[in-house]
């Protein structure tokens, strides 16, 4: 039996699927119709799964939607490491982009390290600093939400956004971002009480889809509603992605 630590992604998640589904192996078999031995395989063993076990799979546990893409890029690894040689550094124009941009804005990766963030999103985030110039370690977005109680008196609906935050982070992260990083935020954001509850809820599609998020302005003293916009840069891509606090209504 190869160590955890030893284990790849893919059979990680597969576990973490059957488990978080509160299913015994043998009772996933029986809804996947495959032997007891295969999920072992999958499991334990680093086998992988063919597609069509692995839709059957995806399918009987009911896994969201949103999760998918990642099973998909673990199992074609050829196209997941056709990746370009890409600088750490944000490039002059995406900081112009980032700086022009009246919204509260940032470039993070798939651990929701900074990159780079605008002055109105520091604006809204007391505590959350911009990452320095060469700097080993980037604070990390998901550590300020989990852990800094500003976070709470900030953002209303804290909890729904923390536990999306937290689900995209332990679903993405993996694969793509070295183990050491991803265990470093994992043991920062354990001192929080609430890590616990927030990175055991499995997050719907629905939860996923509702990209609503109360904020606190401090200029107007109140809270309002903002829709969070988060893509990737294409062609050619970069080591960050785009995260948009969008205001529901222009800017005047």
């Amino acid at each position: 039996m190869v160590d955890d630590a030893d284990l790849p992604v893919l059979a990680k998640l597969l576990r973490a699927e059957r488990e978080a589904a509160q299913l015994t192996r043998e009772e996933a078999a029986q809804i996947v119709k495959v032997s007891k031995t295969l999920i072992y395989a999958w499991e334990r063993q680093g086998r992988t799964p063919s597609a069509e076990t692995l839709e059957a799979f995806l399918n009987g546990l009911e896994v969201p939607q949103w999760r998918r893409p990642k099973y998909a890029a673990l199992t074609q690894p050829l196209l997941n490491q056709l990746n370009w040689d890409m600088s750490p550094a944000v490039t002059p124009d995406d900081q112009l982009g980032l700086e022009n941009n009246l919204d509260p804005a940032c470039y993070h990766d798939d651990a929701f390290d900074l990159y780079a963030a605008n002055q109105p999103l520091l604006a809204r985030f007391p505590g959350l600093v911009a990452p320095a110039p060469g700097a080993e370690v980037r604070p990390n977005l998901l550590e300020w939400v989990v852990r800094d109680p500003a976070a709470k008196k900030v953002i209303r609906n804290w909890e729904e956004r923390a536990t999306v935050m937290a689900n995209a982070f332990l679903v993405v992260a993996p694969g793509r971002i070295p183990e050491r990083r991803i265990q470093q935020i994992i043991a920062s954001c354990e001192q929080a009480p609430e890590w616990p509850e927030i990175s055991r809820i499995r997050a719907t599609d629905e939860h996923v889809l509702n990209q609503r998020i109360s904020l606190w302005d401090p200029e107007t003293q109140r809270y309002e509603d903002r829709i969070i916009t988060a893509y990737t840069f294409k062609y050619p891509p970069r080591p960050y992605n785009v995260l948009v606090l969008q205001a529901t209504a222009p800017h005047n």
